[in-house]
């Protein structure tokens, strides 16, 4: 019953994500349906940035490690387990979920 109202929010909450520094709509999720994220404008720096260097080094700087991955690095995130220490606001945690939802396209 959690996963699913935790899906529930995340469906909702997909098609309107803010950005933490503008406070703007950046959208995981286009008006069509799509998935506007991609690996090359969104995925390959959160992944290099908040999960590589002395964390989990090159493990997750390909598309495909990440897209091999995503249910345990979704469960990671979801629970609160990854990234170590948090750091994650509540609209980044939320992005990411959706990207990797999409298929970390």
């Amino acid at each position: 019953m959690k996963r699913l109202l935790l899906l529930a929010v995340l469906g909702l909450y997909a098609c309107g994500p803010m950005d933490d520094t503008t406070g703007t709509n950046t959208g995981s999720i286009s008006s069509d349906g799509g998935c506007s994220d991609t690996w090359s404008s969104y995925g390959s720096g959160f992944f290099s940035s908040t999960c590589g260097g002395s964390c989990h080094g090159s493990l997750y700087t390909t598309q495909a490690n990440v897209q091999s991955a995503r249910s345990q690095i979704s469960t990671a995130i979801s629970s609160g387990r990854m990234p170590k220490g948090g750091g994650l606001t509540s609209s980044s945690k939320a992005r990411v979920l959706t990207y990797l939802s999409c298929g970390a396209p």
